[in-house]
């Protein structure tokens, strides 16, 4: 009789948790549809740079600082076999003159030039900042796009930057 009592009692609370967890489940089905989509999507461009806290420009310009050089890197090796496979393939070229486009091809290499940063990133922000308070029509620009011509030695300048996008 004492194990009839407890059979159940542990019956129903399974039973009780069931019908909890079937409750909640349904719940989460009826509200759920639309909260667990994505309702929206982020353009990281100059409409949500402007949105950013200070400390929230930070962190973002230290993460495309620390990317920058790798990505830096894997394009440049990408153009540079690219480039060997162009020559290579350059049926008017002999042999020595393939040779020697492609030292030469090796020597004006990005590889040749690694990006740094030395500056604040106060700086690297004041100077993105800047981009989109001069330019106002460039606001789809990514704030990434900004940090080649803020680099100590860039490759182009930031006037030219929202016309790459």
């Amino acid at each position: 009789m004492v194990v009839d009592k407890f059979c159940d009692r542990s019956t129903r609370r399974l039973q009780v948790s069931r019908l909890r967890l079937l409750g909640y489940l349904a719940l989460a089905m009826l509200a759920g549809g639309s909260v667990a989509r994505a309702t929206e999507t982020v353009e990281f461009d100059g409409v949500w740079w402007a949105g950013l806290s200070e400390l929230q420009k930070v962190s973002v310009v230290q993460g495309i600082i620390g990317a920058f050089p790798s990505g830096w890197i894997s394009g440049a090796v990408k153009q540079q076999e690219l480039n060997e496979q162009a020559v290579r393939r350059a049926s008017t070229l002999t042999y020595a003159e393939k040779a020697k486009v492609l030292a030469i091809l090796k020597q004006d290499s990005a590889l040749a030039v690694t990006p740094s940063f030395s500056k604040t990133f106060g700086t690297y922000i004041h100077g993105i900042d800047d981009f989109f308070a001069n330019h106002p029509d460039r606001m789809t620009v990514h704030p990434e796009y900004m940090i080649d011509c803020l680099q100590d030695a860039p490759t182009r300048s930031c006037d030219s930057v929202g016309e790459l996008k």
